[in-house]
């Protein structure tokens, strides 16, 4: 559920989006080390949230691994409000379908 790498980033993975406790927890004892969700979640009500909830940054578990890392590597240089380009895409896509509560199967499949 959870990896640390050292004091300076958090990286959460497989969120539960009905519950961001575990992100406002961290964020209240750990203010000062940035949370990277690591997830499977493309709805973009969801991905709003976690950005909403603390996250400094967001990467899909479809990401190449290279993406993962070059997102945590912005979060530590102190960048907020990070997405890796698969989940730009679905965020993006709350703008375009506000009353679909998921991303388009372009999305999914990105």
């Amino acid at each position: 559920m959870l990896e640390r790498l050292g004091d300076e980033l958090i990286v959460v993975r497989d969120i539960d989006t009905a519950d961001f406790s575990l992100v406002r927890r961290l964020r209240r004892r750990h203010p000062e080390v940035p949370i990277v969700a690591y997830t499977m979640h493309t709805e973009p009500q969801a991905l709003h949230a976690l950005l909403d909830a603390g996250v400094a940054g967001i990467a899909s578990t479809l990401d190449d691994f290279r993406d993962l890392e070059r997102l945590c590597n912005r979060v530590l240089s102190g960048a907020s409000s990070i997405v890796s380009k698969r989940i730009a895409t679905c965020t993006d896509a709350v703008h375009t379908f506000n009353d679909t509560p998921r991303c388009t199967a372009k999305c999914a499949s990105a």
